[in-house]
């Protein structure tokens, strides 16, 4: 197998750009057009930059439903929720409002925070049309929560694993959207490297894709293992995801997310919700990982519940963006808690700061696992 090229993009392999053609007959011998937000005067530029890049960012939104037979899908394709609205989003929110993670542009840099959304809006992506995001989810949307359920536990790691290629195939396009917006880019090999091991993620959810589509239509739940955690009240906090752990529990190397070569990382899928007076932790991953996840499984069921608790606080913000907050549990947080939450969340960003992961049994400023939306009511009445 031909090793991938990390610093150049052959002239014979299709153009990074998404176009289709050959990289010889597209992009590499293109020049920059001026952008849009080039041609206004400097001081209306950083204005004139986020339209510019809101504008890509909405050119690289993907609408397709990720069920296996696409044949058939009827109906739209909608504004699917990762975390039910009904259930859980409303346990959340206040005013019909959640706070999620959100990221903006800056004057020179991404600026990293919060913003109030709609619980209607919040942790939506379209990746299934409405037949199938109400018929596949029927059983997590419309029944009672039971941890026990081999099926219910797929459908929840299913809906974060679709959650996660669905953002790996618009974070593709996204970069494609950059090249072809300035195709210079595709000789800098910062922006190849980004697209590498863009391309090696899709590769990997894609073999991912398989496992999940083929026991979906079988109706092999049990391709799917997990491990739960259930506290007596409800957090007023959600989050879903996929993830690759770089470190276990004791601070041992587990996926190496740097890694030129093509062998899948293993991926862990987990779904943290409040429901009907209690809270659910549900961890996950294939049956065909069940070695490689041993070890990391047993660590997480040996701690204490403080341990626990002080370890998914850590872990949230350092592998996933998909969490949603009471309104007033962030609120209540002073700014060295909010600092201190941010500096594990933006820490893939900041070399020196990778490390941080190898140990997510240090104590936080802040606490997510607590119910502040009963006590703000409570405190009210």
């Amino acid at each position: 197998m031909e090793p991938i090229k990390f610093r150049q993009f052959a002239k014979t392999e299709p153009c990074p750009c998404g176009s289709g053609k050959k990289y010889r007959a597209c992009c590499f011998n293109r020049k920059d057009q001026e952008l849009p937000f080039e041609k206004v005067p400097h001081k209306k530029r950083e204005g004139a930059f986020k339209n510019y890049a809101y504008r890509l960012d909405k050119e690289s939104k993907i609408k397709e439903c990720l069920y296996p037979d696409s044949e058939q899908c009827e109906g739209k394709i909608k504004n699917a929720h990762s975390l039910q609205n009904n259930g859980v989003l409303s346990k959340i929110s206040e005013n019909g409002h959640v706070v999620i993670l959100n990221t903006d542009y800056g004057k020179d840099d991404l600026i990293y925070d919060v913003k109030d959304e709609s619980k209607n809006k919040a942790t939506t992506f379209t990746g299934f049309c409405d037949k199938h995001d109400t018929l596949v989810f029927k059983d997590i949307e419309t029944k009672e929560i039971d941890v026990t359920s081999s099926k219910q536990c797929f459908l929840f790691a299913y809906r974060a694993f679709a959650l996660e290629l669905h953002k790996k195939k618009e974070s593709l396009k996204s970069i494609q959207q950059l090249f072809k917006a300035r195709p210079t880019l595709s000789k800098e090999i910062e922006f190849i490297a980004q697209y590498r091991y863009t391309e090696l993620a899709i590769n990997d959810v894609f073999v991912y894709k398989k496992f999940f589509d083929k026991a979906l239509i079988n109706e092999d739940y049990d391709m799917i293992q997990s491990t739960t955690f259930t506290f007596d009240y409800e957090i007023s906090m959600a989050a879903c995801g996929g993830v690759t752990l770089t470190y276990d529990i004791k601070g041992n190397k587990m996926n190496d997310i740097h890694s030129r070569e093509e062998e899948r990382l293993k991926a862990l899928f987990f779904t943290i919700i409040p429901n009907n007076g209690k809270s659910y932790f549900i961890f996950s991953w294939i049956k065909n990982d069940n070695d490689y996840f041993k070890d990391y499984i047993q660590q997480l069921e040996g701690l204490t519940e403080e341990q626990f608790k002080t370890y998914v606080n850590n872990f949230l913000p350092s592998y996933t963006e998909n969490v949603v907050v009471a309104p007033s549990l962030w609120s209540s947080f002073t700014k060295r808690q909010k600092d201190a939450f941010f500096k594990l969340f933006t820490a893939d960003f900041e070399t020196h700061d990778n490390r941080l992961k190898a140990n997510l049994l240090r104590s936080t400023p802040y606490d997510l696992l607590i119910n502040h939306v009963r006590e703000e009511k409570v405190a009210e009445s």
